[in-house]
């Protein structure tokens, strides 16, 4: 099945909707050894069915395993299996039961530094990986919280900081050796909870962060892009991309173009299970 559906959409393919595929989005339950499984043979698969198809594992953490992320140890000597590693990451201060979230600079959280421990790992085990951020975001919503149940002390951010932190986001990761990011998500139904606000539209009407983030991400392979080369490698100075996470193939992208901008053809990625 993955052979088959790289064969079909993926970059050698006539229609080309597909760039890159990570397989599975977070982990669940899936120990160590049996994600390991799953993913030598899908990406055995993958790239029997497509091999300029590129492809990434599950999100992973330089920490222990958990529920949302496998320990990027699990895929030592499996490095010819992927092109990419990709993080999820989150200015949260604390969990349950608010989700507070700060904003991105914020030193006492960890939003920025998973990403270098990440890239730091990246260096020094898989030279030559690309990193990716494919899951970042803040929630706003105009409603407040529920009067009970889970969410009823959840905290969320106002859509002014959610246009800021977001565009600060892209301005920080493109100082760093991440090639793209993808913002989680792209249209919200205003619901106060947990990723129930962090599109860049509601209800396909767009927010404030939809029309903030269009002249950063436009320029961000121009001038954001050669500002950055100095913190790169030799010849490796990547662009960051506005994207969404959540539609696998196609669509619009929040800058009105297909998205994928930054040297993917104006394709897009694919979460595999």
């Amino acid at each position: 099945m993955a052979g088959r559906s790289a064969k079909a959409f993926g970059p050698s393919s006539a229609l080309k909707l597909v760039s890159a595929a990570e397989i599975a989005n977070e982990p669940g339950l899936y120990d160590d050894d049996t994600y390991r499984t799953l993913f030598r043979n899908m990406a055995g698969g993958l790239r029997e069915g497509d091999a300029k198809l590129k492809i990434g594992p599950c999100a992973v953490t330089t920490g222990r395993s958990e529920r949302y992320a496998r320990s990027v140890e699990c895929l030592r000597g499996l490095e010819g299996s992927y092109d990419f590693l990709n993080i999820h990451t989150y200015a949260e201060v604390e969990g349950y039961p608010t989700w507070r979230r700060s904003y991105p600079e914020d030193p006492k959280i960890d939003y920025l530094r998973r990403v270098n421990q990440l890239i730091e790992w990246r260096d020094r085990n898989a030279p030559g990986k690309e990193v990716r951020v494919t899951e970042f975001g803040w929630d706003a919503s105009t409603k407040p919280a529920p009067a009970s149940g889970t969410f009823a002390k959840w905290t969320g951010s106002t859509e002014t900081e959610q246009a800021r932190y977001l565009v600060r986001s892209f301005l920080l990761f493109s100082k760093l050796d991440v090639s793209r990011a993808y913002i989680f998500f792209f249209d919200d139904k205003d619901e106060p909870q947990v990723h129930g606000s962090s599109g860049l539209t509601r209800n396909g009407r767009p927010k404030p962060a939809f029309h903030a983030g269009r002249p950063p991400v436009q320029d961000a392979g121009r001038t954001i892009g050669s500002g950055a080369s100095s913190r790169r490698s030799p010849g490796r100075c990547s662009s960051t991309s506005m994207s969404t996470a959540t539609m696998p193939t196609g669509g619009s992208g929040p800058c009105g173009r297909r998205r994928g901008r930054a040297g993917e053809g104006g394709s897009s990625w694919a979460p595999i299970g």
